[in-house]
């Protein structure tokens, strides 16, 4: 018998240029794909696999995520048991505009440990 939940993804409605997303997949996620937004995101379980600027890349469980506009990633599990995350889809112009009308920062690594970020995430 398996102890993998069945797949489930829920989107938030769009509001003043947020989007949630909250998903748990035991497998195969999604094809390699692009958003017109920041994709920001925690996982919250298990290994999020992807590639990401011509790299395999993974998150693990506490670990966060930063996708660009438009760059292309898939993703998948990289543990037997899945993976669960959380994800805020925002508008560059909404970062723009909260950074003092400034362009939006450039975030070299994709995943990285920030407990600060986790937490207003979680």
């Amino acid at each position: 018998m398996s102890t993998i939940a069945p797949d489930q993804i829920r989107f938030d409605e769009l509001h003043a240029g947020l989007q949630r997303l909250a998903a748990r997949f035991g497998g195969h996620a999604y094809d390699l794909h692009r958003h017109e937004t920041y994709g920001i995101g925690l996982t919250l379980r298990g290994v999020q696999a992807f590639h990401y600027r011509g790299a395999r890349t993974a998150s693990r469980a506490g670990q966060v995520i930063v996708l660009h506009p438009d760059e292309a990633h898939d993703g998948h599990a990289g543990v037997a048991d899945g993976f669960a995350y959380r994800m805020l889809y925002i508008d560059p112009a909404a970062i723009s505009a909260a950074l003092g009308d400034v362009p939006p920062p450039f975030v070299p690594d994709a995943v990285a440990a920030d407990p600060a970020l986790a937490a207003v995430l979680h």
